[in-house]
């Protein structure tokens, strides 16, 4: 009876995390994380802090309505300076994945921007 608990309990986990992105920004700028489906469209924006972390969940966005006929993976994710210049791209990422900032592809500097913290 345990066994089948605990493994009741895992795949529920998975499916809780089938649709969300955990995005770190492990650089020293204030940044901002830009979620797209496969299709392009934007499913979510975040402004993170150096060192701050945040969970994104396409769960939250269909919550009451019906699944929608596409699939939305593989996802990308946009890394923006404040001032809107690009810092990285990480592009097919999956779901339940941990993006980091500098993990992305690109530049990985904001010029006009000072940074924030040691």
């Amino acid at each position: 009876m345990r066994g089948v608990l605990i493994g009741i309990t895992l795949v529920l986990q998975n499916f809780a995390f089938a649709n969300s992105l955990q995005l770190f920004n492990d650089s020293v700028y204030t940044l901002k994380a830009i979620v797209y489906d496969a299709s392009g469209t934007v499913l979510g924006q975040f402004i993170l802090n150096p060192r701050d972390a945040t969970e994104w969940s396409g769960d939250q966005m269909n919550f009451g309505t019906q699944f929608q006929d596409y699939s939305q993976t593989p996802y990308t994710v946009d890394w923006l300076c404040m001032g809107g210049s690009p810092y990285g791209t990480c592009t097919d990422v999956a779901a339940g994945a941990v993006v980091t900032a500098q993990g992305c592809g690109g530049v990985q500097q904001c010029q006009a921007q000072q940074k924030n913290g040691n």
